[in-house]
């Protein structure tokens, strides 16, 4: 019974032994610690050391860097023209928010946004994750004429975007003044202009993008190039990769002064796309270019919509005209006069 007892005290020491003799291990300098080492410098990517300093043998396995990895984010920026005359129109606006949600755009510029239409849109758009941010281009009531009560406001996915930044200003020659007409820029200016921009961050990539949207004049060629010249000079001024669309009301192949200064900025979407369309955009419900003549008239044969980006940043897979069929002059077979435009875009990060 004494051996069997001195064989049990003998076992329990050996035990503890080699459990201290375990969690005995070397630090850096060779001297002896009684706690593991633990890396504080890992790799988030590989999981090695990173601390070239480090001389534990469990972190003798280093991490050799690593090359950035490239990530490719797409966009896709919505332009509409929602006809002012049918703000009130149940059944038009039903075909407007059912085109919209088809197409779910991360940025979405509209024109010819009534209180009606903004009030409609408000309502319908909210649910669908989207923001809004626009003025009207007048308030003062004693403008009758109920083209003041409008905006080309944007609308935002808050799901992918944070807003930094947001505005209107009028494009005549004192944009920081609300209701101001350009009549210094052509005595044909009748009512004010207004272009709204946002400047958000994408939640995928933490990278700021401006969007400008707007609504040109169609009196006079002379407003439509200094609108534009307005416009891209804010856009430069932000110096950030942006976007521009609007109703423009001019024709590229036509009015060459007030596209090639933008084109000297910015790339247009239906050019640069390698999936792309052609056709015009305004179609006063039906018609086709030269079928229609007189107030509304149809001669465009390519858009005067347009969706603009600045240069060397984005790529453009596809762009597209939203187009209908529908009788001729009837315009609840359509969801606007104007046809809206569609661009898919796309940018990569890193490497």
């Amino acid at each position: 019974m004494k051996n069997f007892r001195k064989f049990i005290i003998l076992a329990v020491g050996m035990i503890l032994s080699v459990c201290l003799l375990c969690a005995c291990v070397e630090t850096n300098d060779g001297s002896q610690s009684e706690e593991l080492h633990v890396c504080k410098h890992v790799c988030e990517t590989c999981g090695k050391c990173t601390d070239i300093e480090c001389k534990n043998e469990v972190c003798k396995d280093k991490c050799q860097g690593h090359t950035p990895v490239e990530k490719t984010y797409n966009l896709k920026v919505m332009s509409f023209n929602l006809d002012q005359g049918n703000g009130s129109n149940a059944a038009m606006n039903k075909k407007v928010y059912e085109k919209i949600v088809d197409e779910l755009p991360d940025l979405l510029g509209v024109q010819e946004e009534t209180p009606e239409w903004r009030s409609y849109l408000e309502k319908v758009l909210q649910p669908e994750g989207y923001a809004r941010v626009g003025k009207f281009r007048a308030t003062d009531p004693s403008h009758a004429y109920y083209g003041f009560k409008e905006a080309s406001s944007v609308y935002y996915n808050v799901d992918r975007f944070t807003l930094v930044e947001e505005g209107t200003f009028w494009l005549s020659d004192t944009p920081e003044t609300e209701g101001s007409v350009a009549t210094s820029w052509s005595s044909k200016a009748l009512f004010p202009r207004v272009c709204t921009y946002v400047v958000v961050k994408d939640k995928k990539s933490d990278k700021q993008f401006a969007y400008f949207n707007t609504h040109f004049s169609y009196e006079d060629a002379a407003l439509r190039y200094k609108s534009a010249e307005l416009i891209v000079s804010r856009i430069q001024a932000k110096g950030i990769p942006a976007f521009f669309s609007g109703d423009l009301n001019y024709a590229s192949n036509e009015e060459t002064d007030t596209y090639n200064l933008i084109t000297a900025k910015m790339d247009d979407s239906r050019v640069e796309a390698k999936s792309t369309m052609n056709g015009n955009t305004f179609h006063a419900y039906g018609y086709g270019p030269g079928e229609l003549a007189g107030d509304g008239d149809v001669t465009k044969t390519v858009p005067i919509d347009y969706i603009f980006s600045t240069k060397g940043d984005f790529e453009v897979s596809s762009f597209r005209i939203l187009k209908v069929e529908g009788r001729k002059g009837v315009p609840e077979d359509y969801y606007s006069d104007h046809f809206s435009i569609v661009a898919q875009y796309s940018y990569k990060v890193g490497a």
